[in-house]
């Protein structure tokens, strides 16, 4: 019935396999777990490839590194069941009836996919995290009876149960390797080609908090992905509040000096974002001037 899709990059992925597999278990339908492992070289690999004497669980390492988006259309390969759950590897169960929520919403409506909400622990982190905590906190956690006005504002894959046809119909874009916008490309996908989507209040917590520098980091590969989704007319940004900012600037021929500004800026920028109290509206500055300036550059080759 049910094939829960799990990518991982060197995580212990140990405790939410075994969580659900007990609600699994408990509910007891079919089911199947399939992980992905897109780090050959994982320090963890040893200890994970023993979960594939357990009954329903398959650990799988990748050849090579596929990426966030291949690794994800493999696994969907690999699935039996024609119902998946796609799991980030650093999320875990907001409920114990997290699974039993699933089923029962699915039963009763037969969605084509639905969003089952994020959460993330109420205790602050250390200050050297707080940029990702503070950010998916306003951004991402967003309450269902906000995500559920505009279904495809805030959505994502680390906690969707899809159908798997279309998933097959509609496969992730393997070209982008990097971190970031695989998902909003996929969405803009289904909901260029009328495909709804749904949201119950299921969340998982979301674990994984990278360092303000690492989180920085990945924030600028993402943008550099978003440009040429941008660039490629892939992405429109009738979601996405940063694109449509940018594509102003752009059509107003204002990304020359807004990218002037984000060179003089930038250090500011990231002191105001990477302190103990990270201001989400510098951190919206920070990430247009990025783009403004990679359009400049651009320009100039």
């Amino acid at each position: 019935m049910l094939s829960i899709l799990i990518p991982t990059y060197n995580y212990n992925i140990q405790p939410l396999i075994f969580e659900l597999q007990k609600q699994a278990e408990e509910l007891g339908f079919n089911y199947e777990i399939i992980i992905g492992e897109d780090d050959i070289t994982s320090n963890l690999s040893n200890k994970h490839l023993t979960l594939n004497e357990i009954k329903n669980i398959k650990y799988y390492i990748n050849p090579v590194n596929f990426g966030r988006a291949k690794n994800r259309n493999e696994l969907v390969n690999k699935s039996k069941f024609d119902l998946l759950l796609f799991l980030d590897v650093d999320t875990f169960p907001a409920s114990s009836n997290f699974l039993k929520n699933y089923i029962v919403f699915y039963g009763e409506n037969n969605p084509s996919l639905v969003f089952g909400g994020l959460k993330y622990q109420e205790e602050k982190p250390e200050a050297d995290k707080m940029l990702r905590w503070v950010y998916g906190n306003e951004r991402e956690a967003v309450p269902f009876e906000i995500r559920k006005k505009e279904p495809f504002k805030t959505i994502f894959l680390s906690n969707l149960l899809i159908k798997k046809e279309i998933m097959i119909n509609y496969c992730l874009e393997e070209s982008i390797i990097n971190y970031g916008y695989e998902d909003a490309l996929f969405f803009t996908n289904l909901k260029n080609n009328n495909i709804s989507a749904s949201h119950i209040n299921n969340p998982v917590y979301h674990l994984g908090l990278e360092s303000n520098t690492i989180y920085l980091k990945k924030v600028d590969e993402s943008l550099v992905n978003l440009k040429t989704l941008i660039d490629t007319k892939k992405i429109n940004g009738s979601d996405m509040n940063l694109v449509n900012a940018y594509l102003i600037l752009k059509k107003n021929k204002l990304t020359r000096f807004f990218s002037y500004i984000f060179k003089y800026t930038k250090l500011y920028l990231i002191k105001k974002i990477t302190n103990k109290n990270p201001s989400l509206f510098f951190f919206d500055l920070y990430r247009l001037g990025y783009l403004c300036n990679l359009n400049y550059l651009q320009s100039r080759e």
